[in-house]
């Protein structure tokens, strides 16, 4: 199951929260971090490398419930970006 844009905007907040930055700052560094281009709107795929960047930092996971951390693996696991399968007629 794929994160919503609220859950990986909330734990992007937490960081920055963490960091004593501003979440575009954050998200900014981060998308440096994980070499992808800066947007404050990003697909699944980009999701993904922040998600990985984040998850190599220590402090970061000290501050995630179990259930997010295992939600995020799931998703990191998953082959889609995040976007939600149609169904073929």
């Amino acid at each position: 199951m794929a994160l919503s844009d609220k859950e990986f905007n909330d734990i992007i907040e937490k960081f920055s929260k963490l960091c004593r930055k501003s979440f575009s700052e954050t998200l900014r560094d981060l998308c440096s971090e994980a070499g992808i281009e800066f947007k404050l709107i990003l697909s699944g795929p980009e999701k993904k490398e922040i998600l990985k960047v984040l998850l190599k930092k220590d402090e970061f996971s000290d501050l995630l419930e179990d259930d997010t951390k295992k939600k995020i693996m799931e998703w990191l696991e998953s082959k889609r970006g995040g976007r939600k399968k149609r169904e073929s007629d």
